[in-house]
């Protein structure tokens, strides 16, 4: 006998699969560096410092300016951002899901709603930037509810819908392109107008808006990941960054053809995520973890309909019967995944916050320090308020802007603005900058994941160093005196 789940049982066991998942990914993760310099905004304008990252700067330097407006407004009310913007992409993607179950693929079996259930939780990927307190799970959202708006031709809620999403990714700007230039294409002069309208409006109101505080329409952190160099790894984070990502994808190649035909607002959607897939690949940008979410999500829409056009195909009937050992193995994959395996990567939340982030608050707060030259600048600058933070990325600090596309641009940027200490990864390129610079700094503190305070010898660094790629194991020098005189 065949355990038959109906539609309503289905999601409901599926939601609580997914909440559960979730939360122990929270406890595995700690929140990204960047979603720091979004909390900084965000409570330095409720505490009215300004929307700002270093105090008297108006500098936009954070790619989701009403995400971090959004934040604000949570901080008002008392709470902590640390802990309550996790919940907020939490319940973003509880939208998410249920979009994506009773509309997107309504015309689809359980199984290939589960199947999609399934993908997005047990994602190392998803997890990860759920519980990184990142804006895009809220971006794919608004995005999604965009285009079934659109779908239904209500193209006044698409429109507005789609034009905020801007402001939360700049990506949103594909999400108006779609929405407008379908109604165009199937010949809804009224609805493409209307669109075009609204989404005209609201960019305009924000853009100005945005020019007379910051002085510029353009997020600085957009232009400085547009400069940088996008690395050997851009189509490997892109596309197969881990496994599930990676069969995923081969499975999306088998169902897109039926998604693309199934629904509209689905299509719509697909459309976006192809959109947004293009304009990386041709721009090719400095590419992070959180930016594949959005289309990923597309991708796992499809790729639970292609293993029902895999099943369909072998003639395997009892594609049905997997229902709830799916919900099964979903749990046990999460266990397994946030329990176990990442617990033991240089990435757990544990390990960085006793060792990284805890003794690196409590050194601002004895210190004081005026001014820090880093690259990873979101916690070092949510903790180290008092002091004058210099971005390596440029991603809040102007200055920074005209050295980053130099080969010689870190060490320049110090010898120039000659900060008292310098943030830097042990990574064998930044310790090799900072051998050449031992004449005016010392290691002074290391703050390492796995616990090691050991300082090295500035001569022997680049050679000893175990790491061609970032980790939680940074130096903390500080400027030698009498080094100005030199």
């Amino acid at each position: 006998m065949v355990l038959k789940l109906s539609d309503r049982t289905g999601f409901v066991l599926a939601l609580l699969v997914f909440i559960y998942a979730r939360f122990l990914s929270y406890g595995a993760c700690l929140p990204y560096d960047d979603a720091y310099i979004t909390f900084l905004y965000a409570e330095n304008l409720a505490d009215g410092v300004g929307f700002v990252f270093n105090a008297g700067e108006r500098v936009l330097g954070t790619t989701t300016p009403l995400y971090a407006l959004l934040a604000s407004g949570i901080y008002a009310l008392g709470f902590n951002l640390v802990k309550t913007m996790p919940i907020v992409n939490l319940l973003a993607e509880i939208g998410i899901l249920t979009l994506a179950w009773h509309i997107l693929l309504r015309r689809q079996s359980v199984v290939v709603k589960l199947l999609f259930a399934s993908f997005l939780t047990v994602s190392p990927t998803s997890g990860n930037v759920s519980a990184s307190a990142m804006e895009t799970p809220v971006f794919t959202l608004t995005v999604m509810a965009s285009m079934v708006f659109a779908s239904r031709r209500n193209m006044a809620a698409s429109g507005v819908l789609a034009a905020i999403s801007y402001f939360i990714r700049p990506e949103g700007v594909l999400a108006a392109a779609v929405v407008t230039l379908d109604r165009f294409r199937k010949g809804d002069r009224k609805g493409f107008w209307m669109s075009a309208t609204v989404c005209a409006s609201i960019a305009a109101l924000g853009a100005v808006m945005t020019y007379a505080y910051f002085g510029s329409i353009f997020s600085q952190t957009i232009i400085a990941k547009t400069l940088r160099n996008p690395g050997d790894e851009f189509y490997q984070r892109l596309f197969c960054r881990e496994p599930v990502q990676i069969l995923s994808f081969i499975l999306a190649l088998v169902g897109v053809r039926t998604a693309w035909k199934k629904e509209a607002s689905l299509r719509l959607f697909l459309m976006f995520c192809g959109a947004y897939l293009l304009a990386y690949i041709l721009v090719h940008p400095w590419i992070r973890i959180w930016y594949v979410y959005p289309p990923y999500i597309g991708i796992f829409l499809c790729a639970a309909i292609g293993v029902q056009e895999l099943a369909n195909r072998i003639r395997f009937k009892k594609l049905q019967a997997l229902s709830l050992p799916l919900l099964i193995a979903s749990v046990i994959a999460s266990r397994v995944l946030w329990l176990e395996i990442y617990p033991r990567s240089a990435y757990s939340k544990q390990k960085q916050y006793d060792n990284v982030y805890a003794p690196l608050k409590a050194w601002c707060r004895a210190e004081k320090p005026k001014s820090i030259f880093a690259a990873d600048v979101g916690q070092l600058g949510y903790f180290c308020r008092q002091a004058y933070i210099m971005d390596a990325s440029a991603l809040v600090w102007k200055p920074a802007l005209g050295y980053i596309t130099e080969s010689d641009g870190f060490i320049r940027v110090i010898e120039d603005f000659k900060p008292a200490y310098v943030f830097s990864n042990n990574v064998k390129w930044q310790t090799m900058q900072m051998r050449l610079l031992q004449d005016q700094y010392t290691p002074y503190r290391r703050f390492s994941y796995d616990g090691n305070v050991k300082i090295q010898d500035m001569s022997k660094m680049y050679e000893e160093s175990d790491y061609q790629r970032w980790s939680p194991d940074y130096y903390l020098y500080k400027r030698k005196a009498g080094a100005d005189k030199k």
